[in-house]
């Protein structure tokens, strides 16, 4: 599962949680609205758990972003931040 970024707003912050059920290749990917990618937190294979990742959007214009889960074929999951300067 995705949890909503926290806190959100953000000033230039925030940390996203996230669990996984099942072993598996996983990407935490951030993208603006146009559908830039701005960073990518994760890319690579995770055990089952519940992490925690902080996101520094200190180089990025202020705005709404999006941040999206993918985890193998089995789950996939965006949800929107605001990023406040």
């Amino acid at each position: 599962s995705l949890k909503q970024n926290y806190p959100n707003p953000f000033n230039p912050s925030t940390v996203i949680k996230f669990s996984i059920a099942e072993k598996g290749f996983t990407t935490l990917k951030v993208y603006d609205l146009l559908g830039r990618e701005a960073a990518t937190l994760i890319n690579e294979e995770l055990e089952p758990g519940n992490y925690n990742v902080e996101f520094d959007g200190g180089n990025l214009p202020s705005g709404v972003y999006l941040y999206e889960l993918n985890v193998g074929d089995v789950y996939h999951k965006t949800r929107k931040m605001l990023l406040m300067k």
